[in-house]
């Protein structure tokens, strides 16, 4: 089987936006998300990037599928960020059964 391995676009934006929203309407629902437009602007010309500054368990979460830098900014990106992708609009508890490997973040 051949998968076709692309990096992510702007065009991932509302997919991605959807993604987001259902985690954090779960986990943290008093925590405003980030609209397709904030995602294109800030996050798709890159790799997804977050904050695991503020608490433990936000690290630990982090740790999981990206890569923490000692500052405690975490990226996502590469396979890994497609992979996450595909969870959109699906429960939130069986993305999160289903993350992807650290690793997959320098596989293009």
């Amino acid at each position: 089987m051949t998968v076709h391995v692309r990096r992510a676009t702007g065009d991932d934006a509302d997919i991605l936006a959807t993604l987001l929203a259902d985690y954090l309407g779960e986990s943290y629902p008093d925590h405003p998300g980030s609209t397709p437009a904030q995602l294109r602007r800030d996050v798709l010309t890159e790799p997804l990037r977050g904050g695991a500054y503020d608490r433990a368990t936000t690290r630990r979460f982090y740790a999981r599928a990206g890569v923490i830098l000692p500052s405690g900014e975490t990226h996502l990106g590469g396979r890994a960020l497609r992979h996450l992708a595909q969870w959109a609009g699906k429960p939130v508890r069986e993305a999160l059964r289903n993350l992807p490997p650290v690793a997959w973040n320098f596989e293009a």
